[in-house]
């Protein structure tokens, strides 16, 4: 009996072992079931957010690219903006043709009815744009004046140079106030005249005579082929230039220069003005001539500076300072580069302007002659 129920026992808990085993057997497929569950799931999720990242990026290069296509357009406002500020635009071009220096405002001024008639050949000299463009606009070459000699001075300073550095030296506003009688007289020194432009070029100043009067009665102007030009009114205008010449009375000229050669040029220029018995030329050393220091209200002159003439430079210069000290009141304009040879006059310097002459970057110096 004890052995029936032995065996009953352990069928039993044979029974139970297995049930158990089940038991932990299903319990390991449902955890492994979950975990693979929980992996699919995990990798589902990355994978949406791996492809919600890659849409993004896409959406994002496509939108930066539309941005670049936009600003490349001619339709852009950066296109729009620079075509605005272009030379070439519509107000840039209106601005142009409204210029006083534009071609229809250049006619205009020259056709101009009698009750704006232009002074721009009776006195040129008063319409300089700047002090060292004192002609007007044209096709003509207005740096030549029909004084010029086919043979010039080596050093020769052009005629226009030399006039905007008169009036910018104040020689016209003491010519006219000489004529007005608020100064007793004036006198121009050029010691080292050479050909003989500053003396010339002074003269015209102060008689008022126009620089290109005679340049126009021989070959005329372009502006006389403009269509619409009318002759009448043109030729008003130079007599009014013709009348408005005054003889140089309270003034006085003079000019020296060592160089027989270039005292003959100048000869022949101040011949070919009128001017013979205006200016006064003299043969030889400038701290040789006798010019009274109380006559001498301004003193002007382009010595040589090595630029054309390189012989016995510092001689020139310790000459000329000689000279001018010799004067004792007065001022003096001297035109030269910047370079030590300005020591060499030994003079202290007041003021000055700077430009470039072709090349040549210059400077036109005061001086106080005390």
């Amino acid at each position: 009996m004890r052995s029936e129920r032995t065996c009953s026992e352990r069928r039993r808990d044979e029974r139970s072992d297995v049930a158990r085993e089940e038991l932990r057997g299903n319990t390991r497929l449902n955890e492994r079931a979950k975990n693979e569950h929980a992996a699919n799931e995990h990798a589902a999720n990355e994978h949406a957010a791996n492809e919600h990242a890659a849409n993004e990026h896409a959406a994002a290069n496509e939108h930066a690219a539309a941005n670049e296509y936009a600003a490349q357009s001619p339709r852009s406002k950066p296109a729009l903006k620079a075509r605005a500020q272009s030379p070439r635009s519509k107000p840039a071009l209106k601005a142009r043709a409204q210029s006083p220096r534009s071609k229809p405002a250049i006619r205009t001024s020259y056709i101009a009815c009698s009750s704006r008639r232009s002074p721009l050949l009776a006195f040129p000299y008063s319409l300089a744009p700047s002090p060292l463009s004192p002609t007007p606009p044209s096709s003509s070459s207005h740096k030549l004046r029909h004084y010029r000699p086919e043979t010039i001075h080596t050093a020769s300073l052009k005629p226009t140079t030399a006039a905007a550095l008169l009036l910018h030296a104040g020689w016209g506003r003491l010519a006219a106030a000489v004529a007005a009688g608020s100064v007793a007289d004036a006198t121009l020194f050029d010691p080292m005249c050479g050909s003989g432009t500053f003396l010339v070029e002074a003269g015209m100043i102060a008689s008022r005579t126009p620089p290109l009067l005679e340049h126009v009665k021989r070959r005329g102007m372009c502006v006389m082929r403009w269509k619409g030009c009318e002759r009448a009114v043109w030729d008003d205008v130079v007599r009014e230039g013709v009348a408005g010449i005054r003889p140089l009375r309270g003034v006085r000229i003079v000019g020296s220069d060592i160089n027989g050669g270039a005292v003959e040029l100048a000869r022949q220029t101040i011949a070919a003005t009128g001017f013979t018995n205006e200016i006064s030329l003299i043969h030889g050393s400038c701290d040789t001539v006798a010019v009274a220091s109380t006559e001498v209200t301004m003193a002007i002159c382009n010595p040589p500076w090595g630029g054309r003439l390189t012989a016995d430079l510092d001689l020139s210069w310790s000459t000329l300072g000689a000279t001018l000290k010799k004067l004792g009141g007065g001022e003096a304009w001297v035109l030269c580069p910047p370079s030590e040879l300005t020591g060499l006059l030994k003079l202290r310097r007041e003021r000055g302007m700077t430009f470039w002459a072709a090349k040549d970057k210059l400077r036109f110096t005061q001086y106080i002659i005390r």
